[in-house]
């Protein structure tokens, strides 16, 4: 049996690489111009999409968020238009703190590596 993709998960990233398209293009604004769209997740039955976003300087993300939110009717109009869509989904944008994450792990692991060293 062939193992294919759900639909959603097509969707994805095709979503995923859309919404740059239309950050770059249609948006054009300087406060989004670092951000970077790490991962989408669309519901099974597409009527909802999660969108991470993150922040080259991570002091900017909350800003870049607002943008985003404001522009949520643009943006999900030139999704529809670009991917030829009947129905799309409604979009949510949150914050990836991926990256900050793994550096405070890292700090800590540094730490204890430190401490190891001193005994």
């Amino acid at each position: 049996m062939i193992n294919k993709k759900h639909r959603s998960q097509r969707m994805e990233g095709e979503l995923q690489k859309v919404l740059a398209e239309i950050v770059r293009e249609e948006l054009k604004d300087p406060r989004l111009e670092l951000i970077t769209f790490t991962d989408v997740k669309v519901a099974r039955d597409l009527s909802f999409a999660k969108i991470f976003v993150s922040h080259l300087k991570e002091d900017r993300l909350s800003e870049a968020l607002l943008v985003l939110n404001k522009a949520k009717g643009l943006i999900r109009k030139q999704i529809g238009m670009k991917m030829q869509l009947r129905i799309v989904p409604e979009i949510a944008f949150f914050p990836d703190d991926s990256l900050s994450y793994s550096q405070r792990i890292n700090e800590i692991l540094k730490e204890i590596k430190d401490e190891g060293k001193k005994d």
